[in-house]
């Protein structure tokens, strides 16, 4: 049986819609924005190989990400995990994890909580993913957890 890993991309927030909208508009592209994208996050299973589940749920919204809609998108793949999970949060991802295991017990065993390139900070605007909960629950749930 293959060890399940779930990575939770990254996203942006915005403290007002016309903000967004803006970025929208005004953002620089070219060509290759446009184009297919890999990144490392695509490339894991290939990387791992077939000892490895890598689970890359597509959470809502990621250009105007809001937590409510990423926390029901997220129980909706829970059921999939097995005991033994590693968590992977890159970016926002990397705190939309913390701040979810803050609040909630997973059903499921975590053997490693990975957070890269997390942002915690007072100088970005994160919306409704601010941790606002102790950590505590985060590091019962968790055997091990990295930041990097």
């Amino acid at each position: 049986m293959a060890r399940q890993i779930v990575v939770i991309h990254g996203g942006d927030c915005f403290n007002r819609y016309e903000d967004y909208l803006n970025e929208l508009t005004t953002r620089p592209v070219n060509l290759e924005s446009f184009l297919p994208q890999s990144d490392w996050k695509a490339n894991l299973s290939g990387v791992l190989g077939e000892e490895w589940q890598v689970l890359l749920p597509r959470m809502p919204n990621k250009q105007n990400a809001r937590y409510s809609e990423w926390v029901i998108w997220f129980e909706r793949m829970v059921p999939f995990l097995d005991d033994g999970v590693i968590l992977i949060g890159h970016s926002l991802g990397g705190i939309f994890l913390p701040k979810y295991l803050s609040e909630h017990r997973l059903a499921k065993k975590i053997v490693k909580l990975i957070l890269v390139a997390a942002p915690y900070s007072q100088t970005e605007f994160l919306g409704d993913f601010i941790i606002d909960k102790p950590l505590a629950n985060v590091s019962a749930q968790c055997e091990n957890c990295f930041v990097l």
